[in-house]
C-alpha cells in the first residue's frame, strides 16, 4: 500500500471553509471535533496517517489543521475563540463572504441558491441567533443581611 502525504495547510483551509460555508443552518460554525472527523474523511486518510505524531509528541494532522486554523483568523476569515466559544470554529462577516466566493469558484455554484446576496443584516441576524456563550452569571447573595434582608441586633 502506498503512503499518502496528509494534506496541505492550504488544502485545510479550503475544505474548512466549505465545511462551515455548507453549516449555514448552524451559524457557518462547526465543532472542532466534528471538524477533524470531516476533514480526515475528504482528505481520505487512514487512521495511521491521522494518527501520525512529531517528534514533539504533536498529532501532525491536528497540528496541521490547528495551523489552518490560526491563519484564517490572521486573515480576519474565522472568528477568535473568544467570539465563537471554545471549541468552535465560526466563520466572521468577512469570512462568509469569502467562503462563499471560494464555494462558489470551486463548485461552480452556491448550496444557498435562494439567497442571492449575504447582506450585512443576514449576517446580523446570525450572529444575534448563535450566541455561545460559555455559561451565565449567577448572582449569589454574601451576607445574612443580603440574603434576609434584616440588620443583625
Amino acid at each position: 500500500m502506498e503512503k499518502k502525504n496528509l494534506p496541505s495547510v492550504d488544502e485545510i483551509k479550503s475544505l474548512l471553509l466549505h465545511a462551515l460555508y455548507l453549516n449555514k443552518d448552524d451559524g457557518y460554525c462547526i465543532e472542532t471535533k466534528k471538524a477533524y472527523v470531516i476533514l480526515g474523511m475528504d482528505f481520505e486518510t487512514s487512521d495511521n496517517e491521522i494518527n501520525e505524531i512529531y517528534p514533539s509528541g504533536l498529532n501532525k494532522f491536528q497540528t496541521d489543521i490547528r495551523i489552518a486554523v490560526e491563519r484564517l483568523r490572521k486573515e480576519n476569515i474565522i472568528l477568535d475563540f473568544k467570539d465563537s466559544g471554545r471549541g468552535i470554529w465560526k466563520l466572521s462577516p468577512n469570512g462568509i463572504i469569502e467562503a462563499r466566493k471560494l464555494y462558489i469558484e470551486t463548485f461552480k455554484e452556491d448550496p444557498h441558491e435562494s439567497q442571492d446576496e449575504i447582506t450585512k443584516s443576514d449576517i446580523e441576524q446570525i450572529e444575534k441567533e448563535n450566541n455561545f456563550s460559555e455559561g451565565q452569571k449567577k448572582n449569589r447573595l454574601s451576607s445574612y443581611y443580603e440574603r434576609k434582608g434584616k440588620i443583625r441586633t
